[in-house]
This record gives C-alpha cells, structure tokens and sequence, in this order.
C-alpha cells in the first residue's frame, strides 16, 4: 500500500522557512476515489467477513484522503508572532490541496460515503467533509452544491437526520427537544 501514498517534501525557502509540497497527490488520491467508489458500489454484494474488511480500508482510505489537508493545517502558526504572511501563504497551501482533491471529485464520494450503513465510515466521511470545506474555499462550496444539485439524491439528508434522531433518543434531554418553546 505504500505506492498509494504521496510523498511529502520539504523545501527550503527564505529565512529557513520550510514549505511544503505534495507531489504525487492528485495521482494517489485518484486512486484512493476509484476504491472509495468500487467499494460503495459492491457493498451489498459482500458478505459479513468481506464487509468488516472493506469498512477498515474505506476508513483507511478517507484518512489517507483527509492527511494532505491535515498535514497543511498544522503548518498554520498559532502563535502572535507570525505575521499575516506567513498565515495566508499557509492558508494559500491548504486550498491547494483542496482544490487538488476537488479536481479528482472527492466531494462526490464524501456525499456518497455519507450514506454508509457504518457510523465510523460515516464519522470518517464528516471529518473529511469539514477538512474540505475549512477555510470558506468557494470552489469547493460550489463543488458540493453542484454534487447536491447533479444528484438530485436525498439519501443523504436523510441518513444525516435519521442519524441525529438515533442519537438523540438516547439523550437524556430528548423529550426536552419534542417540547414547543
């Protein structure tokens, strides 16, 4: 599996600032989307053993997805001393990146692995969704949207609130939440 990965380079800039580059990723990701795809596409075929094993990979490959966009946002200095700069050439990475992923249909397969029977693929898959849409990116904003639209799919909105009623009967509070103000 260590031909799916992209490799990560340092390069060194002015004043021994690093920046990081992504070489590969569009090509490892893109594979990455092919199995994500297959994977929703013969879920119901698989029997039980088969499925245990295809929930670990598609966890594994929605990580391998979210990693890029996580491995930018640790570069973003927290601290007061960096000046703005230093900020938007970092915010400047992140969107890259996301447009990388962008450009190789990621949101489409968020969308569908949102509708995954299992609640971690489904974790998995909100996680990688919020990584997409950090930072206001318009091109994925309208990537999305335009999923949403193509689509004319509700399945998703749908398993996302059956999903939060599941979890809010259990909740203590939940016949706090049927009660009109």
């Amino acid at each position: 599996m260590g031909g799916l990965l992209c490799r990560f380079s340092i390069i060194s800039s002015r004043f021994g600032k690093e920046q990081a580059r992504y070489t590969g990723l569009k090509k490892s990701a893109q594979v990455l989307v092919h199995a994500l795809q297959s994977s929703r596409a013969s879920y119901d075929k698989l029997d039980e053993s088969q499925k245990m094993v295809q929930f670990e990979l598609d966890l594994k490959h929605l990580r391998l997805l979210r990693a890029p966009i996580s491995n930018e946002l640790l570069r973003m200095p927290t601290n007061s001393k960096y000046n703005e700069e230093e900020i938007r050439a970092v915010a400047r990475g992140i969107a890259k990146v996301q447009n990388d992923l962008n450009a190789i249909n990621v949101p489409a397969v968020i969308l569908i692995m949102c509708t995954s029977p299992e609640e971690f693929t489904v974790r998995a898959s909100l996680r990688l969704l919020a990584m997409m849409l950090h930072g206001g990116n318009r091109e994925i904003q309208n990537s999305f949207l335009f999923s949403f639209k193509a689509t004319r799919n509700e399945g998703f909105f749908l398993d996302l609130r059956d999903r939060i009623v599941r979890k809010t009967q259990n909740s203590p509070y939940f016949f706090l939440c049927l009660q009109p103000f």
